[in-house]
């Protein structure tokens, strides 16, 4: 190999953090025989598009590890560092780890590495093994990283910018509407009020239409920001987002001005479109007559075709829930949309208590609802009343138990109100332990008795569980009872192992 044709960085002994290699290799394996292993690597994981390869979505977590490729590789040897360096397609999706050294001298390199490629991704963020730096060491560096990459922000497709906490989040020194994605996060919210963002670029104060932004995700102070722009609701007016995240937000974001749920509602109505909308975090007041400062546009019936709450308090919660479910009553009065209303909906470390319903209303309905980290069994079985869904997905909630499966227990009549989870057919549980198998073949049972009898009105009547998962760590299923299970649920799985 002649290494006059290749730029190559030397990443000194300390970086190197990939256990598993046998350094003895580096030294007596040819090129072309690494070079084919590292491709082998990088096609694992890809996804093959026909004419291109692109990188395979990964999570936070598993690029915040110092094994990620290719960095972990290059920092074995400068003989190894010398091979990746020919491949341009390796470089085009870029992690900085902030915590580690030389970070900003691996970013460097891999915008040169890349080129003449579109990059990919940029994610900066900490490592999951490193000390961590504190939030003033944590701002300068993101700063510093994100002013080499502002050169060369024509080429990258996403922009991931994760801080420990909001207090750490940096300036956005550049336009951003180029970006297909951009999200600009914390892992946690911090202890001081921040107030707007008073530096994130707002591109709605120029003529732009944002053609290429399809997922936006911003913590509170930047949401605000955003938000209240010049000209935010023109700039998103006629915009479709794939998923819109909004994490951290607090009232207090707002400045002297508090930032309310009727300013929250307003501008997520503002998109033409929102196809996944996340809310984690956040918790703003419901203030009387707050409609009168922040009106939505009178007609608008799209809903998002998903949506997820993740440790959302009660209050927010309740209101969120009945505006969507006006949304979907009005797009049911004047259009002739198709049964469920949503295709998802997700209840993460959430809490229902509170929350009422009017025998004669509409319930929200979802293809699959998905349920985790409910403490509270009467919280639960709220939930199951508040929402309708064709499968149900509970994983990690000690709030299910005998008691909140009853909840899907239905008496043969129930006069006063429409059975809950009438459509549910299919039902998976994860990693709960506080029910009882009985329980289960008591719901299997009581569903199928409801439909045996014949003067039953429609809305009175259930669908049987046709498909049922226990996985992990749930209680114990005797022979007997899957034997049981599977003469009477057509589709029964068990996790023998766990």
């Amino acid at each position: 190999m002649e290494t006059g044709k290749t730029t190559t960085h030397r990443f000194p002994s300390s970086m190197l953090s990939l256990g598993s290699v046998n350094r003895c290799l580096s030294s007596s394996l040819p090129a072309e025989i690494l070079s084919s292993i590292f491709e082998m690597v990088y096609v694992e994981l890809c996804c093959d598009y026909g004419d291109e390869l692109r990188w395979e979505e990964a999570e936070d977590d598993e690029l915040a590890k110092l094994s990620v490729f290719p960095n972990a590789i290059s920092r074995v040897c400068r003989y190894w560092d010398a091979v990746l360096a020919t491949f341009p397609e390796f470089w085009t999706r870029i992690v900085v780890h902030l915590d580690q050294p030389y970070h900003i001298e691996l970013l460097k390199a891999a915008l040169e590495r890349s080129v003449p490629r579109k990059i990919h991704s940029l994610t900066i963020i900490q490592s999951v093994e490193g000390q961590g730096v504190n939030d003033e060491q944590e701002r300068d560096k993101m700063i510093e990283a994100l002013k080499v990459a502002k050169e060369e922000l024509f080429r990258i497709e996403a922009l991931t910018i994760k801080t420990y906490t909001s207090e750490s989040l940096p300036r956005i020194l550049f336009v951003w509407d180029a970006l297909r994605s951009l999200r600009f996060e914390s892992l946690h919210r911090g202890d001081h009020v921040l107030g707007p963002h008073p530096s994130i670029h707002d591109p709605s104060d120029k003529t732009v239409d944002w053609e290429d932004l399809h997922v936006l995700s911003l913590t509170g102070p930047a949401f605000v920001t955003l938000s209240r722009g010049a000209r935010w609701r023109k700039a998103v007016s006629e915009k479709y987002l794939t998923s819109l995240t909004i994490s951290r937000l607090r009232a207090h974001d707002g400045g002297e001005k508090p930032f309310t749920f009727h300013e929250l509602w307003a501008s997520y109505c503002a998109f033409t479109t929102v196809g996944h909308l996340t809310l984690m975090d956040v918790d703003v007041p419901y203030v009387p007559r707050g409609w009168e400062e922040h009106k939505t546009p009178q007609y608008r019936y799209t809903l998002s075709s998903a949506y997820t709450f993740d440790a959302i308090p009660a209050r927010v919660l309740r209101a969120f829930y009945y505006h969507v479910e006006e949304l979907a009553r009005s797009r049911s009065y004047h259009s002739s949309a198709t049964y469920p209303d949503v295709d998802r909906i997700t209840f993460r470390n959430c809490q229902f208590f509170g929350f009422q319903k009017d025998p004669n209303d509409r319930t929200l309905s979802s293809r699959v609802v998905k349920v985790a980290d409910i403490t509270h069994s009467d919280s639960l079985s709220i939930c199951f009343e508040m929402v309708e869904a064709q499968v149900l997905r509970i994983s990690d909630c000690p709030g299910l138990d005998d008691s909140s499966i009853e909840a899907m227990t239905l008496p043969l009549r129930k006069q006063e109100q429409r059975p809950a989870l009438r459509d549910m057919h299919s039902l998976k549980i994860t990693n709960c332990t506080n029910f009882s198998i009985a329980s289960l073949r008591e719901l299997v049972e009581r569903r199928k008795e409801i439909n045996e009898y014949e003067d039953l009105d429609w809305e009175e009547r259930v669908s049987n569980i046709t498909r049922l998962v226990l996985r992990g760590s749930c209680p114990l299923v005797s022979d007997e009872d899957e034997k049981w299970l599977r003469e009477n649920v057509e589709d029964f799985e068990i996790d023998r192992e766990a």
